[in-house]
């Protein structure tokens, strides 16, 4: 299935993308519900990266990255990924990656996830 872009409107994840923050949560070793955050995609040209809506927090700013994988896209690009935290260690974003700039095609499924970071 295509990524769904739909720039700048807040919302709860899709079931597509929980598999990668789930994977990105556990590595990071973050516990949150899923059913629960809401998030806004950001205008990357369709790569997938989504900010995280934090009711009661202002100035938000990066403070670190909590965990980063790859895979492999549709389009046999790799795509990196990083967790990224802000300056009190919530969750600030999804920074999603494809060296070409090229929009995403379709999110990771849990096995694809486990098979391309093994090592890491």
């Amino acid at each position: 299935l295509p990524v769904p872009l739909k720039e700048n409107v807040m919302r709860s994840l899709y079931p597509c993308e929980k598999p990668l923050i789930f994977f990105l949560l556990r590595r990071a070793n973050i516990v949150i519900e899923l059913n629960r955050m809401v998030v806004i995609p950001m205008s990357d040209g369709g790569m997938g990266s989504l900010k995280f809506c934090i009711s009661h927090t202002k100035n938000r700013i990066f403070g670190e990255i909590a965990s980063e994988c790859k895979f492999w896209n549709a389009d046999d690009r790799e795509v990196s990924v990083a967790l990224i935290l802000d300056q009190d260690g919530k969750l600030f974003e999804l920074d999603v990656f494809k060296s070409d700039f090229s929009p995403l095609l379709r999110w990771p499924t849990q096995e694809e996830l486990h098979e391309a970071n093994i090592d890491g």
